[in-house]
């Protein structure tokens, strides 16, 4: 059984009995276990990556942050309801409305607020997994925020993009119904704007169970990668001038050092152009009324391509993944029971795991279109019925035929997770409907 209050973040692991505390029928008792049971692990998490952020940035986050926590131990506290995941990370200090001055932005209605809207945690689910999720914009806040935001991420876009992809932080916002991580589509987009308060940065997840030595190390090093953008929202919000292009260089020459990463060259330079420049500045000066020169430097951009030339991380394959599930389906489509080998893929259920988190439970042996089909959410598994279900758009195609096909059962393994099922299911919906 797992260690519930470890005095070392080398103990911290997470089994398969945390994810019972989620099935507490009464709501108080629940949210009092979340805290007894899920916070200890957590807080030394946090504080063990708060301690390799001032070892990289040379600073103390908790001048100007502090702890959050979700469901919230004050007692008055609005967010204790019931609810499908618990966090701990940091964000800025909260102000008192009664004695201290407001932050130095304003929420969408131009009224002061006192809340910084930037959380950065770590976030056990109900599902059985946990991962690091940054939320930008959990309050309303002014579109001045939000320029000065875009405009820094764009000025070093092409070291974030490396770092992100390197260390696997992927976005997700209403728009779209998987995580992606095509940083350039989100930061130059309109989309940035018009869909912003439902903008989250998410990790790779690590199914329970999961332990530090093993897995989790990898969740404290994205938590620190993520932290100059925390920085960023901070620093505006308390009217500092914010600093991410020296951040994001130190924690790029950590990374190069850190035994834990291994370094690749072949770095496609040239991702904005001039022409993109000018696009996406009009752009913008249209939407929030910023100055066109405002948004860009080209000295920063030119110093990030030539830092991030030899700053790739090798990503790791997922031969034994696919293995697995080629034994566990006896070597055919779970769908079509092609039995091409060479045309077969290990797809995963829930769209936003990656190759740490790879659990026969949580994928099938798909044909290469239909793992395509079902990333896209054109095709999904009924989880009431077990079968398949095609979207419209692909009934009058070859197809068709799918449609209502039972799913391929494992052979001596699990069957797929009626959660995963379930979540992709729901995604596959929202998407007809729209």
């Amino acid at each position: 059984m797992a260690i519930i209050n470890p005095s070392n973040v080398n103990e911290i692991e997470f089994d398969e009995k945390d994810i019972e505390v989620f099935k507490i029928p009464d709501v108080k008792e629940r949210i009092a276990a979340f805290q007894n049971h899920f916070f200890p692990r957590l807080e030394l998490l946090v504080k063990d990556s708060v301690e390799l952020i001032t070892e990289i940035y040379g600073v103390d986050p908790y001048v100007t942050m502090t702890y959050v926590k979700k469901p919230s131990n004050r007692p008055n506290a609005t967010t204790n309801t019931e609810s499908g995941f618990v966090y701990v990370g940091i964000s800025g200090r909260r102000r008192n409305s009664k004695k201290d001055l407001p932050l130095a932005i304003k929420n969408a209605s131009g009224k002061p607020i006192y809340i910084h809207p930037a959380y950065l945690t770590f976030d056990v689910r109900s599902e059985g997994c946990i991962e690091v999720v940054f939320r930008p914009f959990l309050n309303s806040v002014e579109a001045k925020l939000i320029g000065k935001v875009r405009q820094e991420m764009l000025s070093n876009f092409e070291l974030i993009n490396t770092l992100f992809k390197n260390f696997k932080i992927y976005y997700n916002n209403s728009k779209t119904a998987e995580n992606c991580d095509n940083f350039y589509k989100l930061i130059v987009e309109k989309d940035f704007v018009l869909d912003i308060h439902s903008l989250h940065f998410y990790t790779d997840v690590f199914f329970i169970p999961t332990n530090f030595k093993d897995e989790l190390w990898k969740l404290k090093r994205a938590f620190v990668c993520l932290y100059p953008l925390l920085d960023l929202f901070i620093s505006i919000g308390d009217g500092r001038e914010p600093n991410p292009a020296e951040m994001l260089n130190k924690f790029n020459e950590w990374s190069k050092i850190d035994p834990n990463v291994r370094i690749s060259t072949g770095y496609k330079k040239g991702i904005i152009n001039e022409q993109s420049k000018r696009e996406i500045a009009e752009a913008w000066k249209e939407l929030i009324n910023l100055p066109v020169e405002s948004f860009f430097n080209p000295e920063n951009l030119t110093d990030a391509r030539e830092r991030t030339n030899r700053a790739i991380v090798q990503r790791q394959g997922q031969s034994k993944f696919r293995s697995e599930l080629l034994e566990a389906y006896g070597g055919q489509c779970a769908i079509t029971d092609c039995d091409a080998e060479a045309a077969l893929e290990a797809a995963h259920i829930f769209s936003y795991l990656g190759n740490d988190t790879n659990h026969v439970t949580n994928g099938l042996l798909l044909r290469a279109d239909i793992h395509t089909l079902f990333d896209l959410y054109l095709i999904s598994i009924d989880p009431d019925t077990n079968k398949v279900v095609i979207s419209s758009s692909l009934i009058d195609t070859c197809y068709k035929e799918l449609n209502g096909k039972p799913l391929k059962s494992p052979k001596d393994y699990a069957n797929p997770s009626p959660e995963m099922l379930v979540s992709h299911y729901e995604k596959f919906s929202r998407k007809q409907n729209k």
